[in-house]
């Protein structure tokens, strides 16, 4: 299993919880949405070599870098992320854009 299937586990097991988002209620009224809807995936993160020039990292040290190396970093970093505050997170924005939609009391 490599790092993007592993954060798309975790998005899908957070996403999961998020019961709120189970409903829109566009201009017509109540939509419920369908499966195929609740399974779509958002991308939340990814690391390119473009990201580590701009984060300071020299042409030549980039360069020295495989795709295998890209892959560890990405990794490591999943491994580092604390899966308890992005689902927090996850929540918190979540009830942030129901809020600026006038929705923030949708099955709290």
């Amino acid at each position: 299993m490599n790092y993007q299937e592993v954060s798309h586990a975790k998005l899908e097991l957070v996403c999961r919880t998020l019961i709120s988002c189970s409903c829109v209620y566009p201009k017509g009224g109540r939509k419920t949405l369908d499966s195929l809807a609740w399974s779509k995936k958002y991308e939340i993160l990814s690391i390119s070599r473009l990201d580590l020039r701009s984060y300071g990292l020299t042409t030549e040290q980039i360069n020295h870098l495989s795709d295998e190396d890209m892959q560890r970093i990405a990794e490591e970093l999943y491994h580092r992320y604390d899966l308890n505050s992005f689902a927090e997170d996850v929540v918190f924005i979540a009830r942030l854009v129901l809020a600026e939609k006038g929705k923030e009391t949708i099955n709290d």
